[in-house]
C-alpha cells in the first residue's frame, strides 16, 4: 500500500485520480481514503510498504525517515520503500502465481528505484530517459517516454 504525502494540497485531488488504492495524508494531517479503492481491511491493519512526498521535502524528514524507507529522491518528489521490500519482490511473487517463466520476463524502468525490478528478470529494459545507473545494468535501451519507448519495447522486444 502506498501512503502518499502532499506538501502542495493542490495535487492531491489530481493524483487521487490516477492511484485509487493509496492512502492519502495532507501536509496537515489529515487522512483521506479514496472512494474509489475498495478498503476491506481495518486502516490500521494496512501494510504501508511505500511512501511518497510530492513537493519539497526537509532534512529533517527525510532523517526521520531513512531509518525504515530506502529513500529515492526525484527533481518534484521523494518516494521511500519499506526497507527489505523492493520491485523484485512483486515480480518474484507474480512470476510464481501465474507460472511464467523467467526467461519469459521482461521489466521496463526509468529511475534507480527500478534497477532491482529489471535485475529480477530476464531482460531489463531501460526507457530513453533512464537514470544512467539503470541504463548501465538495461540489456536494451528504448525511446524515452515521450515518444513511445514501452511500445516501441514491446514491439521489438517481444513481437519481432
Amino acid at each position: 500500500m502506498n501512503l502518499r504525502l502532499f506538501h502542495d494540497k493542490n495535487s492531491t485531488e489530481k493524483i487521487m485520480k490516477k492511484e485509487p488504492k493509496a492512502i492519502f495524508l495532507d501536509i496537515d494531517g489529515t487522512l483521506i481514503l479514496n472512494d474509489e479503492g475498495p478498503f476491506d481491511e481495518d486502516i490500521k491493519q494496512i501494510k504501508i510498504t511505500k511512501l511518497t512526498i510530492e513537493g519539497e521535502t526537509t532534512a529533517e524528514e527525510k532523517n526521520l525517515l531513512q531509518d525504515y524507507f530506502q529513500l529515492n529522491s526525484f527533481s518534484n518528489y521523494f518516494e521511500g520503500i519499506i526497507k527489505g521490500e523492493d520491485k523484485s519482490n512483486g515480480i518474484k511473487m507474480i512470476l510464481k502465481e501465474t507460472g511464467i517463466l523467467l526467461e519469459n520476463s521482461i521489466a521496463i524502468g526509468d529511475s534507480i528505484n527500478d534497477i532491482s525490478a529489471l535485475s529480477a528478470v530476464n531482460l531489463g529494459i531501460a526507457m530513453g530517459n533512464a537514470c544512467s545507473e539503470l541504463k548501465e545494468i538495461a540489456q536494451y535501451i528504448t525511446d524515452d517516454c515521450k515518444h513511445g519507448g514501452v511500445g516501441k519495447a514491446i514491439k521489438i522486444m517481444v513481437l519481432g
